[in-house]
């Protein structure tokens, strides 16, 4: 055996670069292919990570909730807990050498508790913790006490500097814990039992053996009894899961892209097989030698096997190491959106490894050693003779069949990258009708205690011009709704002022707004005027196509229209907003009326140069009115941020692309290498009788042809099937474009000409004198 072992290592060694390409192959395969099945398994497969995650609901309705209904869902006995959270936001810690901001979430003292939390430093939450004087307890997230403080465990009980005030840190929260969102580093404690607190984002458990219809019916009964709907409506509480499921174009564009790697695994192993049997075609004479000098089959085969061992484990250390390295950049690479309908760590799934892993070995310890089974059976003398023919002829067809499948397979991805691509170039550079050069947007909330509209709008015009007051900003607007951000709103019906024209039942963006809000974002006056701060409510601007739509032969400017209850007054009409943005979510014609602050509204600013800390906006904000809350604060253009996972999706399919391409290369290497081998005795013949160079290279290149020319349809085929539902995936593009068709075809040709070109050149160099020389070369 050691003598065995001594040959297979010599045999490596004398191959270096043979034995490099498989190893590289089948460790890429490995790895890609356990990293996706590990991304699914934590974002679809896996269950939250919660303590009884199936009983655990997130209860909501549009009108809110009152501590009384709260009351009444926890004595009704169909619930085990019910608890909540409010809204994030961002915090500022002060520290030795400068502050931090981090992301922070007020909790009802039981809810860590409700989700099987175990903190490992300190305690969490207590009952009362939240109330008049306890309101200054904190937790700190694991990753946050380890960077920031150095694990230090005399923190607890230690007081901190947050937003200006002292807070005592109770415990620390374990790093697998995320909730409710992955960039989550502080909880704060909400007063869950004072009637006049607000109620946040209700998480309830319900009781075991209580089917959650009817645990939501109660819920709605309860919640009517208390008054704060009047009857059932579309106001009722609703059960929904406790986080956000992937939406279709996420989910679609993380099957897909499974999809994928498990073809580029199949083609990479297929090709792995097919470098394996280039090695064995050309060690047949070697093998003739050995069995002519009496070695048995047994013999031959250890150390052809004891090689691809070999080759298999090294190949599954680093196909280990690839897969973690991906795995530990999956958390940057995934937006927040979709690394939050789960919260499960993405980790490396152990059984994905281990399948695909002995897919792996299998395929390089199989493909060798079942030719070579085969091979080593022939006649020693017929082995050796220099005309002889290559270890079997029906591997060459299937290997070729396989990689006919392979460039199909190629094709289709190929063409998804280049659709990617293209659509993400058009995205990025439509025209949006408004500038969006360096905004940040965000949101405030103001307490209840305020009751008039005017109360609520002198609130949002001092915090408007502390903001405007900061150097860093050059402009600010105020609004209910903002561009890219507010979905479309249900159609309804709408009266125009134009007697022989029925209603409308259109789906309108409605903005109210300040009169800065124009300038802000470029809009401009076609006709008529923009608003003023002194125009009433029934004043609207409405955008061109909505003019065009409502009034289609007539001016616009003094017209009304009528929707739900309200008549409104047009005074202008201003240049259309457009948002362009992928799937169904499209903008459609908007109008403008006065700005109508509530305890909710929107602000966007334009920063000079370079954005200041979010904690800069939230002193500013608290300067101008304390009794107020800055939310989703975006350092980045709220617009620029939209095209973040377009341009990620478009890396990925040329990522994916690039490596079936690469696959086809190799595989045209290996399979046209092996077949140049098995002919070699007719290159030498035509040789002999006068082919020249280009004429053998010819040969070779056609049989690339034949097989591109098979895959190509089959791939057209597969890319026009399945690329059909992937519309949400691009923008301005379909699957039908012909120059992205013409490109595919283009690429596939031009790498199956490189992958053939090696093949063709020994061909080419073939001499008879050799052959006869019993030369394989």
């Amino acid at each position: 055996m050691r003598d065995d072992a001594h040959a297979a290592w010599r045999h490596l060694r004398a191959r270096p670069l043979l034995a490099v390409a498989v190893v590289l192959l089948s460790a890429l395969g490995l790895g890609v292919c356990t990293a996706a099945v590990s991304v699914i398994d934590s974002l679809i497969v896996r269950p939250l990570p919660f303590q009884n995650s199936e009983q655990l609901v997130r209860i909501q309705t549009t009108r809110g909730f009152t501590m009384d209904v709260l009351a009444a869902w926890r004595q009704s006995g169909v619930f085990l807990a019910v608890e909540q959270y409010s809204l994030g936001r961002q915090l500022r810690i002060d520290l030795r050498g400068g502050g931090i901001d981090v992301r922070a979430w007020s909790v009802s003292p039981g809810l860590l508790r409700l989700l099987g939390v175990r903190p490992i430093l300190g305690h969490l939450f207590e009952t009362g913790d939240g109330l008049q004087g306890t309101t200054d307890r904190i937790l700190l997230a694991e990753v946050l006490w380890r960077n920031r403080f150095g694990g230090d465990p005399n923190v607890m009980g230690r007081t901190i500097v947050v937003n200006g005030r002292e807070s005592r840190v109770v415990g620390v929260v374990p790093a697998s814990f995320q909730f409710p969102d992955t960039a989550t580093s502080v909880w704060t404690p909400i007063d869950d039992r004072n009637p006049d607190s607000r109620v946040g984002l209700v998480v309830a458990a319900v009781a075991p053996g209580v089917p959650h219809a009817d645990a939501e019916a109660v819920a709605q009964a309860l919640t009517r009894e208390a008054g704060v709907i009047p009857s059932p409506s579309s106001f009722e509480p609703r059960f929904v899961p406790l986080l956000p499921t992937l939406d279709r174009w996420s989910r679609g564009a993380v099957l897909v892209g499974s999809a994928a790697v498990g073809l580029l695994f199949i083609a990479i192993c297929a090709n792995a097989g097919g470098l394996v049997l280039v090695d064995l075609n050309r060690r047949r004479a070697e093998l003739g030698v050995r069995a002519a000098l009496g070695a048995t089959r047994a013999r031959l085969m250890r150390p052809i096997i004891l090689e691809h061992v070999l080759l298999g484990g090294i190949a599954l250390c680093l196909g280990l190491s690839i897969a973690s390295l991906l795995l530990s950049g999956v958390p940057i690479l995934l937006p927040e959106t979709v690394r939050s309908v789960s919260l499960n760590p993405i980790d490396l799934d152990v059984t994905a490894f281990v399948a695909a892993g002995v897919l792996t070995m299998g395929t390089i310890v199989l493909t060798g050693a079942v030719p070579a089974w085969s091979g080593v059976r022939v006649d020693p003398v017929e082995a050796m003779r220099p005309l002889a023919r290559g270890i079997t002829t029906p591997h060459s067809r299937l290997s070729s069949s396989l990689l006919a499948a392979q460039v199909a397979v190629s094709f289709a991805l190929v063409l998804s990258a280049i659709l990617l691509t293209k659509s993400f170039v058009k995205l990025a550079g439509a025209e949006r009708g408004i500038d969006t050069t360096n905004v940040v947007a965000g949101s405030i909330i103001l307490e209840r205690a305020m009751k008039t509209p005017a109360e609520f709008r002198s609130a949002a015009i001092r915090i408007e011009e502390q903001l405007r007051s900061l150097p860093e900003v050059s402009g600010v607007a105020m609004s209910m709704g903002r561009p890219g951000r507010k979905p479309v709103q249900a159609a309804r019906p709408i009266e125009v002022d134009v007697a022989s024209t029925g209603p409308f039942d259109l789906s309108l963006d409605h903005y109210r707004v300040r009169p800065s809000f124009f300038e802000f974002y470029g809009l401009r006056a076609l006709r008529g005027r923009l608003l003023r701060n002194e125009d009433a409510a029934d004043a609207v601007v409405v955008s061109e196509r909505m003019a065009t739509l409502l009034w289609p032969e007539a001016d616009s400017i003094g017209r009304s229209f009528r929707r739900s209850s309200i008549r409104y007054r047009v005074v202008g009409v201003v240049s259309e907003l457009t948002f362009p943005s992928l799937g169904s979510r499209l903008e459609g014609p908007e109008f403008y009326s006065a700005f109508e602050p509530q305890e909710f509204f929107f602000f966007q600013l334009r920063c000079r140069t370079e954005c200041p800390p979010v904690s800069v906006f939230n002193d500013a904000v608290l300067e101008a009115f304390p009794a107020s809350r800055v939310e989703s604060v975006r350092l980045e253009d709220e617009f620029a941020a939209e095209l973040i996972q377009p341009r990620r999706t478009a890396v990925a399919g040329l990522m994916f692309g690039s490596l079936a391409l690469l696959t086809v290369a190799a595989g045209l290497f290996s399979v046209l290498s092996f077949a140049v081998g098995e002919r070699r005795q007719e290159f030498g013949l035509r040789a002999a009788l006068g082919a020249g160079p280009a004429t053998l290279r010819s040969v070779v290149i056609t049989q690339a042809a034949r097989i591109v020319v098979i895959g190509v349809p089959v791939g057209a085929f597969i890319g026009w099937s399945t690329l059909r539902g992937l519309s949400a995936l691009w923008y301005d593009v379909t699957v039908l474009d012909p120059a992205a068709w013409l490109l595919t075809v283009g690429v596939i040709g031009i790498v199956s000409l490189a992958g053939a070109w090696g093949p063709s050149r020994s061909a080419a160099r073939t001499s008879p004198l050799n052959l006869l020389r019993g030369d394989s070369r």
